[in-house]
């Protein structure tokens, strides 16, 4: 995210004024009216990111698999909290510095981030497979289903750094108000993670590895985007 375009919408405030700016309740209605069909489709998108996978192995693969996915979800969940508070903290930063029009504060406050980030991405990587065998094996599972948790969750694992990385870049869109930039990234990663389940499930025959192979790969697509922009 280039420090221009923060310039930018510190500049357009400037210049056109407080008034526009003023926090009263018709702003608050027009910003709530003019978020929220995006953010709709963007809860809709995640859901279906969130639920494809149970969709998709239950009914190609079996039941075993729907119960595998099952039971990694509480788990990706856990290692991506730090993916949230990294995520909150940088955001935090950014929103205070934009409020405050320290525009000079925000390009050594970048470079901070992506340092953080990086950092992050790295721990995330380093710990998430311990971290995962621990709560796996607290499930006390048959070595079968053991089995299949794991060939789901591998792939979920590997995309968790970018997940990071992805999740910081959402929330510094979210501070510039691109919602409907965040609608896209949220519908193509959810799109992607379908076709590539149906594909490495149904087609490729990879069983339940391919669903989570398939949300690794539409995590990185959509890090990919989110980095680019």
């Amino acid at each position: 995210m280039s420090i221009g375009k923060y310039k930018k919408i510190n500049e357009a405030a400037a210049s056109e004024g407080l008034e526009q700016f003023r926090r009263d309740d018709s702003l608050i209605h027009h910003k709530l009216l003019s978020y929220l069909p995006f953010m709709i489709a963007t809860n809709l998108a995640t859901l279906l990111l969130s639920t494809v996978d149970g969709v998709v192995v239950g009914n190609l693969v079996g039941s075993d698999a729907l119960s595998a996915v099952s039971i990694f979800s509480p788990i990706s969940l856990v290692i991506s909290i730090v993916s949230t508070c990294v995520s909150t903290g940088i955001s935090t930063a950014f929103s205070t510095s934009m409020g405050d029009n320290r525009i000079e504060d925000l390009a050594p406050l970048k470079k901070a981030a992506r340092t953080i980030m990086i950092i992050s991405a790295l721990l995330v990587a380093v710990i998430e497979f311990p971290v995962a065998a621990i709560l796996i094996r607290s499930y006390h599972l048959t070595p079968e289903m053991q089995t299949m948790v794991w060939q789901y969750g591998i792939g979920i694992l590997i995309s968790m750094p970018f997940g990071l990385v992805s999740t910081v870049c959402v929330y510094e869109l979210m501070i510039l108000g691109k919602s409907k930039v965040l609608t896209v990234l949220a519908l193509t990663e959810g799109c992607v993670n379908l076709v590539l389940d149906l594909l490495f499930v149904g087609v490729f025959r990879m069983g339940i590895a391919g669903a989570g192979y398939g949300t690794a790969v539409a995590n990185i697509v959509r890090c990919t985007i989110s980095v680019i922009y």
